[in-house]
C-alpha cells in the first residue's frame, strides 16, 4: 500500500467516478482503475459498489475512508508544519491521556481560550515507558515509574 493508492482512493470516493477522479489527479482512467483494484486486492475486500459508471463506498469502503482521509489530512498538516506553513508563533504541546473523561472537551476548550498560540496534539492509549519522552504531559490514573 502506498500514498498514491490512498490518495486515488479518497479522490475516487469523493467523486464517485473513476473518470472524474482521473481528471482531478491528472492521470489516465486505466491507471486509476488499476490502482484501486490493486488496493482492493491488497486489502482482500471490495471498497466500492459499482453501478454502471458510478461508484459508491460500501460498508468496508466507508470504514477505510474514515481512517485514510484522516491520515492524509494529518500528513498534509505535518508537511505544512515542516515547510513553515504553520504560524511560527504557535507552540505545540503533546498530551497523552490514558483515561477517558467527559471533562476532556472542556479542558481542551479552556486551554485553547487561555492560550490561543498553543496547538494541542492529543493521543489516547495506555501509557508505555516509551511515551515518557514523546509527550509533554501524560494524564493517567496510575503512578508512573520514570
Amino acid at each position: 500500500m502506498n500514498l498514491n493508492q490512498l490518495t486515488y482512493f479518497v479522490v475516487v470516493a469523493n467523486q464517485e467516478s473513476i473518470t472524474k477522479a482521473a481528471k482531478i489527479l491528472y492521470v489516465s482512467q486505466p491507471a486509476v482503475s488499476k490502482t484501486i483494484k490493486q488496493l482492493e486486492d491488497e486489502l482482500r475486500t471490495k471498497l466500492f459498489d459499482r453501478t454502471g459508471r458510478t461508484l459508491k463506498l460500501n460498508r468496508a469502503g466507508k470504514l477505510f475512508y474514515s481512517y485514510v482521509n484522516d491520515s492524509l489530512e494529518e500528513l498534509n498538516r505535518g508537511i505544512s508544519a515542516v515547510k513553515g506553513g504553520l504560524d511560527q508563533t504557535q507552540y505545540p504541546i503533546s498530551l497523552l491521556m490514558e483515561v477517558a473523561s467527559p471533562f476532556i472537551p472542556s479542558i481542551v476548550t479552556s486551554i485553547q481560550e487561555k492560550f490561543p498560540n498553543v496547538r494541542l496534539n492529543i493521543a489516547q492509549h495506555n501509557v508505555r515507558e516509551t511515551d515518557f519522552k514523546q509527550f509533554d504531559f501524560i494524564i493517567t490514573s496510575t503512578p508512573l515509574q520514570a
